[in-house]
């Protein structure tokens, strides 16, 4: 806590094997990356707390390390600092170094892992990218359709005969949500553009007027793989 930030780059930067010649250009070219010039001079006890995250992250990611570990990189950082962390995280995947993280934010999970495992109580229950995920515990497209007047008796009918398996959440004020599940009665997978046209064409016979769809979120995802008891399950996908 003693040492400037300087001094703790230079420090590290040593004990990761790097020369005295190549130091100077390092330091500044890292003070650069993670906005800290402008205290490079001030003692590392002297900072705040989101000053001191950053560079805790810039001696992770100095030297030519091939995997890096990150806890909570984000924690106590603003929104500005965040978005250009996470843009030098995708920049160190481009260089092909394995980025690890922590992260209870399931916002920068989705934003940065191209693989991702859920953990409770020390226990992984899943692993896999982010649409394999989505397919495995997500319960499907989530739609939200402003319903043309008098069309409600109709459109479900139309509805359940494309898609027999949905469930309709609520009906409020002429607006219909429902979730469409990713398999069909034959255990294929439902294709989005499918769902896309289906409902445009409704909108075009003036059986709705507006009509959303989305997939499932991490959360979602996160919610219910952990209200299950299970063991791993590595759901593969590169």
């Amino acid at each position: 806590n003693n040492l400037t930030v300087t001094e703790t780059i230079t420090l590290f930067a040593r004990l990761k094997g790097i020369r005295w010649a190549e130091l100077s250009v390092l330091c500044n070219h890292m003070l650069q990356i993670f906005d800290l010039g402008l205290y490079e001079n001030k003692q590392i006890q002297e900072l705040s707390g989101g000053n001191k995250r950053k560079v805790r992250t810039l001696l992770a990611f100095m030297g030519k390390s091939v995997s890096v570990l990150l806890d909570e990189p984000i924690t106590g950082l603003d929104a500005l600092a965040k978005r250009k962390l996470w843009n030098i995280i995708r920049t160190a995947h481009h260089f092909y170094r394995t980025v690890i993280l922590t992260s209870h934010s399931m916002e920068e999970c989705e934003a940065l892992c191209t693989k991702i495992g859920i953990m409770k109580s020390g226990q992984l229950l899943c692993f896999g990218n982010l649409q394999k995920l989505k397919q495995r515990f997500g319960n499907g497209y989530i739609i939200q359709v402003q319903l043309s007047f008098d069309s409600t008796d109709r459109f479900l009918e139309e509805l359940s005969f494309t898609f027999p398996r949905t469930e309709v959440q609520k009906r409020y004020n002429g607006t219909l949500f429902c979730t469409i599940p990713f398999l069909t009665t034959t255990e294929y997978p439902l294709k989005l553009s499918f769902i896309f046209r289906w409902f445009y064409k409704k909108k075009k016979e003036q059986l709705s007027r507006t009509f959303a769809i989305k997939g499932p979120t991490l959360e979602d995802i996160f919610i219910r793989s952990v209200g299950e008891n299970r063991t791993t399950i590595d759901i593969g996908g590169k």
